[in-house]
């Protein structure tokens, strides 16, 4: 278990590296709101949510197409970890609605 552990760790730590940098294109003035906002409507979120996962499915329909895939595991990766972080900054703002 030690050898998963230590993955889900680095996992996770580009998830959290992936939130921040959501935060500061925010900041920047790149992105109008962020999904770890509570006033961001539920919708908003899952509107995010969708446009991130649409971006892994287009890769993955992409490979199964007769088409040579058009991408890398790196790029999948890349976008997996931007709808992780999309799904962790949703929980941050239920988890602010005190």
């Amino acid at each position: 278990m030690i050898g998963y552990d230590c993955m889900a760790r680095d996992v996770m730590m580009l998830v959290l590296k992936e939130r921040r940098r959501q935060e500061q294109l925010k900041k920047e003035g790149k992105f109008y709101f962020d999904c770890g906002e509570k006033a961001v409507s539920h919708i908003r979120k899952l509107a995010v949510l969708s446009e991130e996962f649409g971006e892994v499915a287009k890769l993955i329909c992409d490979l199964d197409s007769s088409v040579k895939p058009t991408f890398t595991t790196e790029e999948l990766r890349k976008e997996l970890i931007q709808v992780a972080a999309v799904c962790v900054a949703w929980v941050e703002s239920l988890d602010n609605e005190d």
